[in-house]
């Protein structure tokens, strides 16, 4: 069948490739598949060789993974784009644009059309285009979900079901219950019998139900198996163990001395063909432990004294030996056990399988296994018409990446694209490289592949369409990846079926890496170990490749061949990861390790992220704080811990913090915690010093946002917390989000598992341990190799998935290629003289016959390449990689010419004064306590009047601590006094009021670290501020108004924090300046407004609104610390900060709502004014009081001008 496949594939021609029916399209690596698939994109688009046109929604693509289709997706949209912009120009008789560069593809699909056609072309492109987002691009599993529930009822499923997060966690929960229902009653020597084969704990048997779960997930229509109960199969075990052991005694009642003696006889006169002394005489010694000290043995020794057996090795004597008949009569019974393994294993399977199955339809929650095989169920249900429904939905289908398919995915696209069903505007195109079907421990199954390319040929011999360009390597690599995989005959032989290894050829255009300047390479070189009369063990391997190539990269480095971010070493897993790591990190080469097995709750930060939650989840458990500081997070030395949970001050300082970090968690979630707790306590930067501190950190922010998402469906910190304990327990390896990312985006050698590597490209390529291959691999066990130690389970593979892995391994480079080779003890064992020699893939392309021969076969079938260099492992002294120089001096920080400014921004006052915009009222306020902390500028004030009244040069006040921290404290205790009846000066204020202004105060006060002193200053400067008359001199303006006593005004009178926003329509700053400045204090020096033009909303907050003497005042708080309060030192700093700005916004707010909401409104009866209280001057004989009524033209004026209007 091979060669009738082989004779009948053909180039691929992506302009003349036929669009309908089946069609198989084999791609080797490197070869262009993407680029093809988005060219049959088009041509679909357009309706190229077919009767209609196709919309993205109407063209199904699938592949495997998320970020496969992402990246699909994007090469789609551009190349219709490309495509689309190419008809355009060429419709309009334009010259391309630069960037524009067709290839031969579009240049010969566009004279297929006639020049009237390109402009409806360009046209359909675009469409196409501005439908990408709609467009049918997913997962193979994506679509199965979609289709189940957009037909919900053709495929019986529900309208809406949730994916079965804990699928693990329920299967093993399901184990334990049937241990308890069916195991728990047996007898002790029963349950002695079976756990011997299943083990002795759930989990165990929990891995081999796992086992049969997967190999009936291969056969679709498998039908289930009728099995005994497990008492009922123990019982058969013992029935034929008691018999076996009857045998047994028979054959030691025959035994005697003389039937020994009369053995080593035999032994001696060598009676025994074929049969070496040395090993007669340990099989002997055997035997007779066996028979008289009851000595457990193999069935294969007693085979050997069996009386045929030693008939058939010419000594007919045995059948006169009653005993020789015995042992034969016992190894007949004893070599046919029943399957009580396999059996119990299945019994199981079946009724957790079942149990399984019938919760998750109870919860309405799927696998993915779920979505494949109910689909399946669906469309090849009998009279089912879900068949006809998709395919006409979806008339084309285009599958990524097809020979990683299994039976339930093909057997539901083979019923909706049979040909039987479809027409010539039906098309089903299968796209894939047999030779890279490396996942079958995914479930992935080449027999499957390879019966649907079979079926395809049988319909239509010319189905089947090959890529045989290669874009991405050199013409020398490509050449010696050619020479590699042509030395012996099919190397891609299978069980599964035949794959034939076609060459390709170079496109010839790949760019050179390397400088002219510097002496060409070998495409590919292949260093060896050489041989010293014994296989080398996996230990010496390891280290010496890892060094080996370690210290060649870095001389390629020195040298200025590359640079690190150009390499890639592919490893098998985790060890040898670490292994090469660990020898790139001593000569100061960075690098970063990627897998699909890696997790990144088994990291070490998983753990210690759960101390912290922990600890703040509950920060009064002592011992748990003192836990989360101890952890290796933090990168605290042992010094600094002692300090930090021994010393009183800090111990406090950081039980403070646990509380703000929980409060933080509460309201803004875990991510923002965990930012926080960075930054204030400096770990970032601790890790940063420290080796792999960037995959530390990488590391903790993906917890961060894994812990964040899962927040989103928990209740609370302590439902997260024991969420990340479960997913440290027990983690899974099913979610690409939980892999391990790449911690840095800088210049790094990518160590990088084979599969993980797979449809990557990389300038320098090093597979140092392709020695390491192996002759059989155990899949039960998972291990895939004889390094993989403990640490990592490995992918299960077998010889023939394995040359299918070093076919993906070699084919990664795109300019040098280097393969380390070794005499390890796995890579062959037998004999070719014994009939039983078996091969790894690397030693089977090297066609070995015998240990020792590796450098032998390298020289003769690879060394005779141009293109391949074969040498020894160059042994250097230690190579230390010293990178170019880079000028690190501190240079300043450019500052831009001019400022922009958004067309719609929401700013404030800081805004206008000093270009500085709050996104929040918090940041507003803190803003404005950094500007009342900031010290005095010294301004002309030659337009005041001199004074001759004497002043106190500083108030009792001003001693107290200043800065925007002690003006945010000061403000906040005064809103809250103003909100609750002002406890600290109201004899009859509640005493629920009292009491919690005396615990807000001291936590305030205790925040801010204020000794007794301080404390009891505050208390009582608060108290005077809130008692003191505020004189308001307002006869100037023909009114009276009593002085204003904060504490005496009651609730219904004030109001306070009120937030405003003034919509401002095209409004230039300098505009209001000049209104302000010639209104309010004319011919004042004073610094300008920033020059900006305000478009969108201008946002404040009124510290406090009060009623008072029939008029409505705007009541605003200082911290300012001056050196003046008198009248005239008030205005210098009014003006000095462009306070007079502040009130005039606020009144002209105020001004708009009494507009609205008093009746009968007027601004000279209703409004008293702006009353700022500079409040370290409170016991000055102006009580540090500011007061000022704006004009009311200038009001009026303003609130035009805000409004739109032009004045």
């Amino acid at each position: 069948m091979s060669q009738v496949l082989k004779s009948s594939s053909k180039n691929l021609d992506a302009l003349l490739m036929p669009l309908q029916g089946q069609q198989v399209i084999e791609a080797s690596a490197g070869t262009g598949k993407t680029w093809t698939l988005a060219a049959l994109y088009i041509r679909f688009v357009l309706g190229d060789g077919r009767d209609t046109p196709l919309l993205p929604p109407q063209i199904l693509v699938m592949t495997f993974t998320d970020a496969a289709t992402a990246e699909l997706r994007d090469r789609i949209r551009e190349r219709l784009s490309e495509a689309a912009l190419y008809f355009d120009v060429s419709a309009q008789g334009k010259p391309l644009p630069a960037g524009l560069q067709p290839d031969s593809f579009l240049m010969g699909l566009k004279q297929r059309y006639q020049p009237n056609e390109w402009a409806r072309c360009a046209l359909q492109l675009n469409c196409a285009v501005e439908w990408m987002d709609d467009a049918a691009i997913y997962t193979i599993h994506g679509w199965s979900r979609r289709m189940l529930s957009q037909f919900a009822l053709d495929s019986s499923n529900l309208f809406e079901q949730t994916h079965l997060e804990n699928a693990h966690d329920l299967q093993r929960s399901l184990v334990q219950d049937y241990w308890r229902t069916w195991l728990y009653p047996l007898r002790a020597e029963e349950l002695q019998c079976i756990t011997s084969f299943i083990g002795d704990a759930p989990d165990r048997l929990l891995e081999c139900i796992q086992v049969i779960w997967k190999e009936s997930e291969r056969k679709p229509n498998a039908k289930p198996i009728c099995t005994p109960s497990p008492k009922e199969i123990v019982h058969a075990h013992l029935v034929w163990s008691t018999e076996c052991e009857k045998l047994a005694e028979t054959c030691r009642a025959h035994w005697s001395d003389e039937i020994y003696v009369t053995l080593q006889e035999v032994g001696h006169k060598k009676l025994l063909k074929s049969v070496q002394a040395k090993h007669y005489e340990k099989w002997l010694e055997a035997l007779k432990n066996w028979v008289v000290d009851l000595a457990p043995t193999k069935l294969d020794l007693i085979e050997r004294f069996t009386a045929s057996k030693l008939i058939s090795k010419n000594w007919s004597e045995a059948k006169n030996f009653e005993f020789f008949l015995a042992i034969e009569k016992y190894f007949e019974f004893a070599s046919r056990p029943p399957d009580t393994k396999n059996q119990i294993t299945l019994h199981a399977a079946q009724c957790v399988g079942e149990k399984y199955q019938s919760i998750k339809a109870k919860q309405a929650t799927f696998d993915f296994s779920d979505l494949l095989q109910n689909l399946y169920r669906a469309v090849n249900a009998e009279d089912s018409s879900l068949a006809n429904t998709i395919r006409q939905q979806y008339p084309v289908a285009l599958v990524d990446e097809f020979q990683d398919t299994d039976p339930w995915q093909y057997g539901t696209l083979h019923r909706i694209y049979a040909s039987e069903g479809c027409t010539a505007s039906h098309a089903f195109i299968m796209i894939g490289d047999p030779k890279q079907a490396i996942y079958s421990f995914r479930g992935a199954d080449l027999s499957t592949y390879l019966r649907a390319r079979g079926h395809a040929h049988s319909v239509d011999p010319l189905s089947l369409h090959t890529l045989s360009v290669n874009r991405r390597s050199t013409s020398g690599l490509v050449n010696a990846i050619n020479h590699i995989f042509t030395q012996i005959d099919a190397p891609f032989a299978c069980s599964q079926g035949q794959i034939d290894y076609i060459q390709v050829s170079s496109q010839g255009d790949t760019k050179e890496l390397l400088s002219p300047l510097i002496k060409p390479q070998t495409a590919m070189t292949v260093w060896h170990i050489p041989y010293e009369g014994a296989s080398i063990n996996a230990d010496t391997h390891l280290k010496t490749m890892s060094e080996g190539f370690a210290n060649q990269m870095a001389a390629l480095l020195n040298q200025g061949i590359a640079k690190p971010g150009d390499m890639a070493v592919l490893v098998r897993g985790q060890y040898q990861a670490d292994a090469i790591r660990k020898a790139l990190g001593k000569r100061q080469i960075p690098s970063v390790y990627l897998s699909d097995r890696s997790n990144v709750y088994e990291s070490a930060e998983a753990l210690d992220i759960w101390r912290l939650l922990r600890a703040i989840a509950s920060p009064r458990k002592m011992q748990w704080v003192r836990a989360a500081i101890a952890s290796n997070v933090w990168a605290l030395s042992l010094e600094e811990v002692l300090s930090k949970t021994q010393d009183e001050t800090q111990w406090e300082a950081q039980l403070d913090n646990f509380h703000q970090w929980q409060q933080i968690w509460q309201q803004q979630g875990v991510l923002a915690m965990l930012h926080h707790w960075l930054h204030s306590q400096e770990v970032a930067k601790r890790l940063l010093a420290l080796e792999n501190g960037e995959r530390r950190i990488s590391n903790i922010l993906h917890l961060g946002e894994l812990l964040q998402r899962a927040a989103q469906s928990l209740q609370g910190e302590h439902a997260l917390v024991r969420f990340l304990s479960t997913q440290i327990n027990a983690p899974t390896h099913t979610s690409d989000v939980q892999k391990i990312r790449l911690e840095t985006d800088s210049q790094c050698v990518q160590v990088i598992t084979y599969h993980k590597s797979k449809g990557l490209q990389f300038p320098l390529v090093f597979v140092p341990f392709a020695g390491s291959f192996k002759t059989d691999s155990n899949p039960t066990t998972g291990k895939g190799d004889d390094e993989s130690r403990n640490d990592e389970l490995l992918e299960p593979s077998s010889v023939d998935e394995d040359m299918r892995l070093l076919y993906v391994a070699l084919t990664r480079a795109q300019h040098r290629l280097w393969l380390g080779v070794a005499e390890t003890f796995k890579g062959m064992s037998g004999s070719v003289s014994k009939k039983n020699l078996k091969l790894s893939a690397l030693s089977k392309l090297l066609q070995r016959q015998e240990r020792s021969d590796l450098s032998k076969q390298l020289h003769a079938l690879w060394g005779t390449c141009d293109d391949i260099c074969v040498e020894e492992l160059p042994k250097s002294d230690f190579i230390r990689y010293t990178p170019t120089s880079v000028n690190t001096t501190t240079q300043h920080a450019l500052t831009p010419k001019r400022q922009h400014h958004s067309l719609w921004w929401t700013a404030s006052f800081s805004a206008l004064t000093r270009g500085i915009e709050s996104q929040s009222k918090r940041d507003e306020d803190i803003t404005a306590a950094i500007m009342d902390s900031e010290e005095e500028a010294d301004i002309s004030s030659d337009h005041l009047p001199p004074s001759d009244i004497t002043v106190p040069s500083a108030s009792a006040w001003q001693n107290f601590p200043a800065g925007a921290r002690y003006g945010t404290l000061m403000h906040d205790l005064l809103d809250w006094l103003s909100q609750n009846q002002w406890p600290n000066a109201n004899p009859v204020a509640p005493d629920w009021s009292k009491e919690a202004w005396s615990e807000l105060f001291k936590r305030k006060a205790k925040w801010l670290q204020l000794d007794d002193e301080q404390q009891h200053s505050l208390a009582n400067w608060l108290q005077i501020v809130v008692q003191t008359p505020l004189p308001l001199d307002t006869l100037c303006l023909e009114f009276k108004s009593q002085a204003l006593v904060l504490g005496e005004i009651q609730p219904e009178h004030m109001w306070s924090e009120m937030e405003f926003h003034l919509e401002a329509h095209q409004l230039p700053a300098s505009v209001l300046d000049q209104h302000i400045q010639t209104s309010l204090f004319a011919g004042a020096s004073r610094p300008a407004l920033q020059p900006r033009l305000m478009q969108g909303m201008l946002t404040g907050s009124l510290d406090l609104v009060v009623q008072h003497d029939h008029r409505y005042w705007v009541v605003d708080y200082k911290s300012n610390k001056l050196t003046d309060y008198s009248a005239i030192g008030l205005e210098k700093s009014i003006l000095n900060k462009r306070y007079e700005v502040q009130y005039v916004l606020y009144i002209l707010a105020l001004h708009r709502l009494l507009k609205a909401r008093l009746p009968h409104y007027n601004y000279a009866q209703h409004m008293g004014g702006a009353i700022y209280v500079f409040m370290r001057g409170i016991q000055t004989p102006n009580a540090g009081v500011h007061w000022n009524r704006p004009p009311q033209i200038l009001i009026e004026t303003l609130d035009r001008l805000f409004a739109g209007a032009t004045v």
